[in-house]
């Protein structure tokens, strides 16, 4: 995760927020969200300074708990190398919820059909194959387990993790993984470790529930109304701002860009920026 260069300052004193999250331990809980420490501290009466702008996507390590669900959900994975995994899995293990079904996009169609080839080699079925994707299950009948997944291998779009993220329509699918293989050592039992790319946004939409429209995707607006509603069920809510893009998207109406900037609130929206009937993420986690 790259250092916060936002500052905040009070009484003619200046504070850095990073030293703030190490101090607090806040940024264990929030996971250094910049949107959730600037609230947070003007809750403490600090005046936000900023000094930088934040990157595009944030990048982390991936840490083992993640890389453990993934494989639990596709043991394939401990085999594949260049690959990534994006999208609605890792919204779940972000939002502690079971993974329905793992993502693979790739840089190029090679990479997909390698993909394919490993998931054959391990007895994975496919059932369906569409312009979009090719979907695989696993095998009832070896000691997987009840916790592997569906598998869907993206083989319409390749690209950077960059230019994979900006096909998501809402910003809560907005983080990518790219599995690196690795040796397994004493200290190491993991076969795999990886990269983490994410939206601005993700951690903190996902924490609190709110359901944001990029404007892009990779199938037509319709579908992201059908998957708003799938959304909703889960407990996210689509912002006031969010629901005019998404029927403007529909109608065909123009979209000016600067209506919904995917880094602060959303203008026209602040009285729908958390969903009341979601609690946040970190409280969650604490009494599970």
């Amino acid at each position: 995760m790259p250092t916060t260069t936002t500052s905040a300052t009070t009484t003619g004193v200046t504070v850095r927020l990073g030293d703030i999250l190490t101090t607090t331990g806040i940024g264990n809980f929030l996971g250094n969200e910049l949107n959730s420490v600037l609230r947070i501290a003007e809750d403490f009466g600090l005046t936000i300074a900023p000094v930088a702008a934040q990157p595009t996507y944030l990048e982390a390590q991936a840490n083992s708990a993640v890389i453990f669900d993934l494989l639990n959900a596709c043991p394939p994975l401990s085999l594949m190398h260049n690959v990534y995994v994006a999208g609605g899995a890792l919204r779940s293990i972000t939002a502690r919820e079971d993974i329905r079904d793992v993502d693979i996009f790739t840089q190029n169609l090679a990479d997909a059909e390698y993909v394919r080839a490993v998931l054959f080699d391990c007895n994975y079925a496919m059932v369906c194959r569409t312009e979009n994707a090719w979907t695989f299950t696993p095998p009832s009948e070896t000691g997987y387990g009840h916790q592997a997944k569906p598998v869907q291998v993206i083989s319409r779009v390749h690209g950077t993790p960059a230019q994979i993220l900006d096909l998501f329509d809402f910003t809560i699918c907005q983080c990518l993984l790219m599995i690196r293989q690795r040796e397994t050592t004493a200290e190491n039992a993991l076969p795999i470790d990886g990269k983490l790319w994410k939206s601005r946004r993700f951690d903190d939409d996902v924490a609190w529930g709110r359901l944001v429209y990029t404007g892009k995707s990779l199938t037509p607006p319709t579908e992201s109304v059908i998957r708003a509603f799938k959304y909703e069920r889960y407990g996210y809510r689509l912002t006031g701002e969010s629901m005019r893009r998404l029927l403007a998207s529909v109608t065909g109406d123009p979209i000016e860009e600067e209506d919904a900037p995917l880094s602060g609130p959303v203008p026209g929206d602040e009285e729908h920026t958390d969903n009341p009937g979601r609690q946040p993420l970190f409280l969650r986690s604490l009494e599970a």
